[in-house]
């Protein structure tokens, strides 16, 4: 990153913007704080002084800036900080006549963090990504940052290019070191988190990191179903679509029972919900979606892979056969779905968390139907590389001004102790009210969590059931509650059963026991050939997959894998490969 690029690239967003920096300033006055209701417009107006922002380099922290008697390393002096972040989305609520949840700025969060931190959150929101993107350029452009963002990847190595980020290293080492123990095994549950946010060998940008894994598919199937056929699970590939076979033969849905239901689907994340050619291939060897290393070492795109070869063979021996529907490539998640609750489906490969999707539909639809749920089959039945939702998709970025960099590791620690190790009294009041509120929805980094923890809750709630408790800890005993009723027989809550004794603690097994096995998309930067090339080179090989289920020969294929390299996949390809010689 060149220092003439960057001060044309600053340049440049100042011509670009300027206009709309007049227009936010003059309709914002001179507020001293920012409105959680005017959005971009609100942020902006607050950017022209980024509080504690005066010196060129942050300092270090001392042990006499601060009362070591805290569990959180507490300020001793007052600590301003002004952070810009989106909008709160979903279904929270604020009470203007209540203090603890008035506003987006003025809450029991932003109290907690005066209180146990001397920290001051002045708080500024933008409404959407695009005001985001507006308020950091302008304010980039005129040199006014905030003292904290959390953005979108894309923004996030924007700043970097810029050179206005703050070095972490150095400051999340000493804490985590000293205070932030919660903090560091949040961090350590998501693999290789910190170096996503490295650059230049610095750690420019924190990973918000959220809770994941719980998009690795499992194989859900018809218990029921099961014991009429006389079959067991299957653990291999073979056992499967015997199974399969078994299920279309006895009709056990109907003239149009579908044994294996399969959703198209070849990039992570594009159907999380439904089965996907990405999971049945995994057993082949290609990780649909993904990069992974070839033989000499280096990164392709699994879906140009010769392993690929191999599995669309294979599914168009299935396809001729019957066992995969004529219309499977043309069906939509929410047909699908449909089929499901209508009990047309034996088996599907689907999230751990479908047990409240279409298997929940079906349960209500017939209240003969059982489900239950087993490890993806394989070749052999040996465990094999699949993939799960452990991508980073924000970043926590310090300006490179602010004097102490380390506040926001406090403040997440602080986070941590509210949602994961508090008393009765705190989770009642920072994290799930009495009154079923979410005031964990109000802290600053409210989607940070440690990415294990929706496998985790499940082991809580199997102590739990070993017990025969009552009640588990408040923060997981909303849960809890709901396998209670659905073992109890109440079949809308049996989805969560399936969840958290069953299916959960298989993803758990591979997490704790095979870790590598668990692969996620590309998490880099979106670089200017895949922001060219990428999605129409992806959809051009993902229907020429599609033939060759359908009956085309394999040489479609080959031929498709060479085009993708040709029209842009080399350089995606090569940018890949620089991305992660660069992370070592």
């Amino acid at each position: 990153m060149k220092s003439s690029n960057r001060n044309l690239r600053v340049l440049l967003t100042l011509i670009l913007t300027l206009a709309m920096m007049i227009t936010m300033l003059a309709g914002c006055g001179n507020s001293p704080k920012a409105s959680d209701s005017t959005g971009a417009a609100g942020a902006t107006a607050n950017t022209t002084a980024a509080s504690g922002s005066a010196a060129a380099t942050a300092t270090t922290e001392t042990n006499s800036e601060v009362d070591t008697s805290s569990p959180y390393g507490k300020y001793k002096k007052p600590v301003e900080l002004s952070v810009l972040s989106l909008d709160f989305k979903g279904n929270i609520q604020f009470d203007s006549s209540n203090p603890e949840r008035k506003s987006a700025s003025e809450n029991m969060w932003i109290n907690a963090y005066s209180e146990y931190l001397n920290i001051k959150v002045d708080r500024r929101i933008a409404e959407d990504k695009t005001a985001l993107n507006a308020v950091i350029n302008t304010s980039m452009a005129s040199g006014t940052l905030p003292d904290v963002m959390i953005v979108p990847k894309e923004m996030f190595y924007v700043l970097v290019e810029n050179g206005v980020c703050a070095d972490l290293k150095e400051s999340y080492e000493s804490y985590v070191g000293s205070y932030g123990k919660l903090l560091g095994e949040c961090v350590s549950s998501s693999k290789d988190a910190l170096k996503k946010g490295t650059a230049d060998g610095k750690l420019l940008g924190f990973p918000d990191i959220q809770g994941a894994y719980n998009e690795t598919e499992v194989l859900w199937i018809r218990q029921d179903w099961l014991d009429a056929v006389k079959m067991k699970l299957p653990a291999t590939v073979d056992e499967m679509l015997d199974v399969a076979r078994a299920f279309k033969k006895a009709k056990l849905g109907g003239e149009k029972t579908v044994g294996l239901g399969l959703h198209f689907a070849t990039e992570p994340g594009s159907t999380s919900e439904s089965v996907s050619l990405q999971t049945i291939m995994a057993p082949y060897g290609a990780v649909l979606g993904t990069w992974q290393k070839d033989q000499t070492g280096n990164y392709v795109y699994a879906n140009t892979a010769d392993a690929v070869k191999t599995g669309l063979i294979e599914l168009q021996k299935l396809y001729a056969e019957g066992i995969i529907k004529s219309d499977f490539a043309v069906g939509n998640n929410k047909n699908f779905k449909e089929e499901v609750a209508n009990g047309l489906v034996g088996m599907y490969y689907g999230a751990s968390n479908e047990g409240n999707g279409g298997v929940k539909s079906n349960l209500l639809n017939d209240p003969k139907a059982n489900w239950t749920v087993c490890r993806i089959p394989t070749l052999n039945g040996e465990i094999v590389p699949q993939y799960t939702n452990d991508a980073i998709n924000n970043f926590y970025v310090v300006n490179k001004k602010y004097n102490h960099p380390e506040a926001i590791f406090k403040m997440l620690q602080l986070e941590m102790h509210m949602c994961k190790d508090a008393t009765a009294e705190e989770t009642a009041k920072y994290y799930m009210c009495p009154d079923n509120y979410p005031a964990w929805y109000l802290r600053v980094f409210k989607t940070f969590d440690a990415a294990d923890n929706p496998l985790k809750l499940g082991v809580l709630i199997n102590e739990g059931l070993s017990k025969k408790a009552e009640h588990i800890d408040p923060a997981s005993d909303g849960a809890y509650q709901n396998v209670l009723q659905g073992l109890a027989g109440n079949r809308e809550k049996y989805g969560y059963v399936l969840i958290y004794t069953v299916a959960r603690p298989i993803v758990l097994d591979i997490y704790n026991n095979h870790r590598d096995m668990l692969v996620s998309a590309y998490d880099g930067p979106i670089t200017k050939n895949m922001t060219l090339y990428q999605s129409t080179i992806n959809e051009a090989l993902k229907n020429a997959m599609l033939q060759v289920v359908m009956g085309a020969d394999i040489s479609v294929f080959d031929k498709a894998v060479k085009t993708w390299y040709s029209t842009g996949g080399q350089a995606i390809t090569d940018d890949v490969n620089n991305y992660y010689k660069n992370q070592k």
